[in-house]
């Protein structure tokens, strides 16, 4: 996940890259992430990657959100295996 730390502003938005090595995966590859506080939303485009390649993960945050620096866990599933990574987010 590039980059490893990223900034956002309440009410702002801001993009992480997700690239996949096949890394052991087989067939169609979903993204999640978690550790988003509360009033933040992301979003992968694509949600799905076939074997290997990169996501856009958008992240949006409402202007409720409470200032801080927040580890967020991207993970990537699919064939019964599971890779996950952390970055960081920060609310400024």
């Amino acid at each position: 996940v590039t980059p490893a730390s990223n900034t956002v502003a309440p009410s702002g938005g801001t993009n992480y890259t997700v690239t996949l090595a096949s890394q052991g995966f087989a067939g169609t590859v979903t993204l999640s992430v978690a550790g988003l506080p509360k009033f933040v939303s992301g979003k992968f485009t694509p949600p799905s990657i076939v074997n290997a390649g990169t996501s856009t993960l958008a992240i949006t945050a409402n202007r409720n959100v409470a200032r801080g620096t927040y580890t967020l866990t991207v993970s990537a599933t699919g064939g019964g295996l599971t890779r996950s990574t952390t970055t960081t987010l920060i609310v400024q």
